[in-house]
């Protein structure tokens, strides 16, 4: 398996993919963090998710890909 990056359309399809298992999690912003980076800054709250983590994501999309036999 090579190392690429992922496009646009991978997290799309993971997304659909992942539609049914996974709390949707919000985006938060805070204007302190806006303010002291003079951005814009956007955090996806993961921690709210099942396991508490964004890792949960990547695992069970993998999972998810697999044969039901491989699985």
């Amino acid at each position: 398996m090579l190392n690429v990056l992922p496009t646009a359309q991978d997290v799309e399809a993971a997304q659909e993919r992942l539609r049914d298992w996974l709390i949707e999690t919000p985006v938060l912003e805070s204007e302190l963090v806006n303010e002291r980076t003079g951005l814009r800054v956007l955090l996806k709250a993961e921690g709210l998710q099942r396991g508490g983590s964004f890792k949960l994501r990547g695992a069970l999309n993998r999972l998810v890909k697999l044969s039901g036999a491989r699985r």
